[in-house]
């Protein structure tokens, strides 16, 4: 039996191997870990091998009812708002510390849209112009944002 489950366990790593060779061969860049490396080692060589990272935080559908518009009946009844919003950000060094100060709050971020949500405007444009700066303004880790209303 130990002899049955050697062997297969030769044979999917050889399957493995063979299908990692086809991805190089496809142009994908493969970096191999030495898995002896303590762990600390490892982290470290993979944030040296990512450098400078951008990520994407994704808030998507978050809702509001607000006061918006030209007209003075939009202001006055309001609407529903679907509000979407991608930040790219610098996340190198969260890869490593697992520190929320090094990245961003998805709550804070809710808030400020919220906040500004909560602001009368006549054009959504100025609404969605008021967040973007908002944001950049509480987190300098960001590095690009979009944002979309429904």
């Amino acid at each position: 039996m130990a002899e049955q489950l050697e062997i297969a366990i030769h044979q999917f790593a050889k399957r493995q191997m063979t299908w990692f060779r086809g991805m190089e061969r496809r142009g994908l860049t493969l970096n191999y870990i030495d898995a002896l490396l303590p762990m600390d080692d490892k982290i470290e060589l993979i944030c040296d091998k990512i450098g400078n990272m951008s990520l994407e935080i994704v808030l998507e559908e978050m809702r509001f009812y607000a006061h918006h518009g030209v007209l003075e009946q939009e202001r006055l009844v309001g609407n529903s708002f679907i509000v979407n919003l991608t930040i790219g950000l610098n996340t190198y060094s969260s890869l490593y510390s697992d520190d929320l100060k090094d990245t961003i709050n998805y709550a804070e971020v809710y808030k400020v849209v919220q906040s500004e949500m909560n602001t009368p405007s006549a054009l959504l444009e100025h609404v969605m112009g008021r967040i973007v700066c908002k944001v950049f303004e509480h987190w300098s880790l960001i590095d690009w944002i979009d944002i979309s209303f429904i």
